[in-house]
C-alpha cells in the first residue's frame, strides 16, 4: 500500500512539472518535481491528523493541538492551503 502511493504521488508531481512547466531548464525541472512530491507527501500527514481529529469536538485540547501541529507542519515546510 505505502509503495502504491509513494508511487502516485512521484507520478502526480512528475505529471505536474511535464505539463505545467516543460519550458524549464532540467535542473528547474528536477526541482519542481521535488518540491511537488514533497507537498504531496506533507498534505497526506495533515490530511492523517485532521482525520485523527474529525470526531473531536472543535473545543478539545486534542482538536486543539492537532490544528496546532497542522499550522507548525505548514509553516516548517512551506506549504500553504
Amino acid at each position: 500500500m505505502k509503495d502504491q502511493i509513494i508511487t502516485d504521488h512521484a507520478e502526480a508531481a512528475d505529471f505536474y512539472v511535464g505539463n505545467n512547466h516543460y519550458d524549464k531548464s532540467y535542473e528547474e525541472q528536477q526541482r519542481l518535481f521535488v518540491t511537488k512530491f514533497a507537498e504531496f507527501i506533507v498534505d497526506d500527514c495533515i490530511r492523517l491528523i485532521q482525520l485523527s481529529t474529525a470526531r473531536d469536538p472543535r473545543d478539545s485540547v486534542q482538536y486543539k493541538q492537532s490544528v496546532g501541529h497542522i499550522h507548525k507542519i505548514r509553516e516548517y515546510f512551506g506549504v500553504e492551503k
